[in-house]
């Protein structure tokens, strides 16, 4: 049992030492936006591939270089580096694919270098494992957005808002019934270069599919409860307006 324990502290840890260094790359990527950072914490795909698809293929390419002599320390890095790759060109094989299995093959080399420095440090090992991986897990629970001169007006269908500055998202709450056809439309006036994006989310978290027609945004609500239409803001200035009215 306590092998067993160990052996998956070990492998926790290199998922941990590859998801901290990661994010600590991508923290450089957004120029320190802490609302784009802890959207990107909270996407469940990098924690799946690495905590899924990363420890299982570990335990197989353990199980290998224990059948196979020929795969020593440095020999089972390429093991690694092929599983990361090979994961990204399973859906074809395009530019986009080709630059994301090289960045998979990456973190799968650090993956398997966090496993071999767990054995060497124990406070390596429990701070990648465990204090690290939680310490995102909380980050990406906070909102980070920003709203500076945010004056805003809700009615039974509509919602303005005018700003000096938003960056990061403003929901605004519908209550539906199941079946219930949902038309929106949004209107966005910058007074600046800064972007905008929107989406629909359920009471779940997960995103609705929305049906373009024309200049108008349309969604069927699957059950009853609270949907949320998602504003974004990208070092916004200006004005938002949204209009939705119910089929």
């Amino acid at each position: 049992m306590k092998e067993a324990v160990g052996y998956i502290i070990k492998k926790l840890t290199g998922a941990g030492f590859a998801l901290t260094l990661g994010f600590a790359f991508f923290l450089f990527l957004v120029r320190f936006d802490l609302f784009e950072y802890s959207e990107g914490l909270s996407n469940p795909f990098y924690w799946g591939i690495l905590y899924g698809y990363g420890i299982f293929a570990s335990i197989i390419i353990d199980f290998i270089t224990n059948k196979v002599t020929f795969f020593n320390k440095k020999r089972t890095i390429i093991l690694y580096a092929v599983a990361g790759f090979t994961f990204f060109i399973l859906n074809g094989i395009n530019p986009f694919t080709l630059i994301a299995g090289l960045i998979g093959a990456v973190c799968a080399a650090i993956f398997y270098l966090g496993t071999y420095l767990s054995d060497k440090n124990t406070y390596f090992k429990y701070s990648f494992a465990f204090v690290l991986p939680l310490s995102l897990l909380l980050l990406s629970s906070f909102d980070f957005s920003e709203k500076e001169g945010w004056q805003a007006t809700t009615e039974a269908e509509s919602f303005h808002a005018s700003f000096d500055y938003f960056n990061g998202k403003h929901e605004i709450p519908l209550q539906v019934k199941e079946g219930d056809q949902i038309t929106f439309k949004l209107d966005v006036s910058p007074t600046n270069g800064g972007g905008h994006g929107f989406h629909v989310k359920n009471d779940k978290g997960d995103l609705v599919g929305l049906e373009d027609s024309g200049n108008k945004m349309t969604f069927v609500a699957e059950y009853s409860g609270i949907y949320h239409i998602v504003i974004k803001g990208d070092d916004l200035k200006g004005e938002v307006a949204v209009f939705w009215e119910y089929n």
